[in-house]
């Protein structure tokens, strides 16, 4: 009994569908899908999953309620102490199927089992069926996450493009600021064309005033020598006296006039030169800002077609990848139709002493077909019939 207890949970559900079927199992599919049913929690609950051969107390509480069969833990241990053949505190799938449907473990030990050559056929079988299942599990993790990654790429490749287009035209409308910055240069060199023009003016006009002044002098000169020269008249002297008295409190119209003249082109030049420095000021701003907006701009798109470019390649590896896996599904259907194949064969055998394991084996078949990416696969298939077109 230990060493039928220590084989895995499956393999003691088959040994005991093998020796009880006719006596219980032959026309009971409830039955036996309660004891697959019992395998496959089994399997769940135990730390060592599959490997599993028998459940602690705590864990055989668990099962009991996960079928209804709930206990008290006064219950739960007597039911233990019942069904714990061997007395070493754990209850193997064996010892509750000896409990629950009343054999004797002596009488199980002994039925009898696959002859040597069923056996071998049964594992070949077995198999086929493990090879399918792997191959299936594989292939469908495999396409799906193949799938999510081609899904994702394609998504980050659309908005790599999005982003290179519009750092494009950002490049293009930079030069914008190009233009902003020669309409600005063109009115800084006007400005400082008219500033010089102002310059020249104030120049002009104070040319003029010194002139005048001169003139002015001159004439204040010639007026002291002849009003001072005994050469001359009495009449002569002071007239001239007079008339540079009158000089003096009143300088000529023309030093006057150059004067003002002169006030007015100064005033002229500051402001023209003050527009100058502006429109200078704005220029070398503008451009500055044009230089900055272009060098921003080329940055950015190069950066963007860098990624544009790594995107386009992801999502050619993403796509390829998910080709690699539907090749994959492919495959597992052909693991599966050899599976299918080998059981057919099999099932198509006269019946021996293994009923149970030819149960068991085309129940877990059945289990898995279930799961068979069966949509996936014909559009699989259709999509790779469509590129072979």
């Amino acid at each position: 009994l230990k060493a039928l207890s220590a084989k895995p949970y499956k393999e003691q559900a088959i040994w005991f569908l093998n020796g009880y079927w006719n006596e219980i199992f032959k026309n009971d599919e409830k039955e036996l899908e309660n004891v697959y049913a019992w395998v496959k929690i089994h399997e769940e609950i135990c730390p060592k999953k599959k490997k599993g051969c028998e459940l602690n107390e705590f864990d055989a509480h668990r099962f009991l309620e996960m079928i209804g069969e709930t206990l008290t833990v006064k219950d739960m241990r007597a039911f233990l102490r019942s069904v714990d053949i061997d007395f070493n505190k754990m209850v193997s799938l064996t010892e509750y199927l000896v409990s629950k449907y009343k054999v004797k473990w002596r009488e199980l030990i002994h039925k009898p089992q696959d002859d040597a050559k069923a056996m071998e056929e049964r594992k070949a079988a077995q198999d086929a069926v493990d090879l399918a299942q792997q191959r299936t599990d594989e292939a469908t993790r495999a396409h799906k996450a193949a799938a999510e990654r081609e899904l994702i790429a394609n998504h980050e490749k659309k908005e790599a493009i999005a982003k290179a287009k519009a750092a494009k035209e950002k490049e293009i409308e930079s030069t914008k600021a190009e233009a902003e910055a020669k309409t600005a240069a063109d009115a800084s060199k006007k400005a400082f064309e008219e500033s010089a023009a102002a310059a020249e003016e104030q120049k002009a006009a104070l040319e003029k005033v010194l002139a005048e002044e001169k003139k002015y002098k001159d004439k204040l000169a010639k007026l002291e020598r002849e009003s001072k020269d005994t050469s001359l008249g009495q009449v002569k002297r002071m007239k001239a006296a007079n008339m540079l008295a009158q000089s003096k409190s009143k300088p000529t119209l023309a030093l006057q006039t150059a004067k003002v003249t002169l006030t007015a082109s100064e005033k002229r030049a500051a402001k023209a030169a003050q527009k100058a420095k502006t429109a200078a000021d704005k220029s070398a701003a503008a451009a500055q800002r044009a230089a900055e907006a272009l060098q921003e701009a080329k940055n950015a798109r190069e950066i963007s077609e860098a990624a544009e470019k790594q995107a386009i390649e992801s999502a050619k590896r993403a796509e390829d990848a998910r080709k690699a896996a539907e090749e994959a599904v492919v495959a597992a259907q052909e693991a599966f139709a050899q599976a299918e194949a080998e059981l057919k064969k099999l099932l198509a055998k006269p019946v021996g002493s293994g009923q149970g394991s030819r149960w068991w084996l085309q129940r877990e078949f059945e289990d898995m077909k279930k799961y068979m990416p069966k949509s996936k696969l014909k559009k699989i298939m259709k999509q790779k019939k469509q590129e072979a077109a």
